[in-house]
Formats: C-alpha cells, structure tokens, sequence
C-alpha cells in the first residue's frame, strides 16, 4: 500500500504537463509508454521520499544537514520529472487532464521545496514532521482523482 501512495504521489507529481512546442501530438500508445517510462523512472525519487519521512530504515537522514540535502535531492528530482513529461505532447483525450496534472504537480513540487529549504535551515525534520508537510496534499489529492480519470480513459498507469 506505502508503494502504491509513493507512486501515485509521484505519478501526480509527474504526469502532466503541457506540450511545449510544435512537436507531433503523440498517440494512445506512445503516451501510455511515455506514462510508463516516467513510472518506472520515478524510482529515485520515491526512495527519497521514503528516506525523508519514514523513520528508522537504513537511508534515513542521521542530521539535520542530511536531512536538507535529501529533501532538496527530493525536490530536484521532482521538478526534474516534471519538466521531462512537460515537453510531451498527449493525445486529445489526455490532454485536459495533462493540463490539470501539471497545474497541481507544480502545487505539490513547490510545497516540497518549501519543505527543503526549511529542512535545510533546520525548521522541519526529516521523518514524522516531514511527512506531515508534503504527504496528503491536497494538489495531490486533485491529481491522483486526474490518475483515475485517465486509467478511465484507457490508460495503464499502476500495473500491466
């Protein structure tokens, strides 16, 4: 179940965007790749999120300075995938909720580098404290109800 949060947590981060450019609107099947590939890229991106707020596993923040440089880890790696599924171009059924998943992935990245920079000035500790300010967003909140919508529209996200 904790996997499944991280991952829509993540995927909601990261699914939307808004094409960039004069690029080619890709099909059903190239975006649900390119839906794949940003989840199963996503792999580091939830390890440190579980390291900055789950206590007591082995990557766990010993310091106060730790703790800052994994969550602004955190955040790059955030804002990283965001900008990459931000250049792609969704077919027209994805696109509405493309637009609302990167609206609320740039609410929910923004938060987590709130939550950094206090990290790192020794304002919010890593663990309990830290998933009390970016677990349970409501932007995050709106984006997996974005999730669900799209596997209704055909798309796999979680699973085969």
């Amino acid at each position: 179940m904790r996997a499944r949060l991280a991952a829509a947590l993540f995927l909601a981060l990261v699914a939307g965007g808004c094409g960039g450019g004069p690029q080619k609107r890709l099909t059903h099947d190239e975006y649900q790749a390119k839906i794949r590939a940003v989840v199963r890229d996503a792999e580091p991106a939830g390890r440190l999120f579980s390291e900055v707020v789950w206590q007591g596993g082995p990557g766990n923040p010993k310091t106060v300075a730790e703790c800052g440089r994994k969550a602004a880890q955190l955040h790059d790696e955030l804002r990283r995938i965001v900008n990459e599924v931000d250049a792609l171009d969704p077919p027209a059924d994805a696109a509405d909720l493309q637009r609302r998943f990167v609206a609320n992935a740039r609410v929910s990245v923004a938060s987590v580098g709130r939550a950094a920079d206090a990290a790192a000035r020794g304002d919010l500790h890593c663990g309990g404290e830290m998933n009390r300010r970016i677990y349970g967003l409501p932007s995050t909140g709106r984006a997996e109800q974005a999730v669900t919508e799209l596997e209704q529209r055909g798309y796999v996200v979680f699973g085969e």
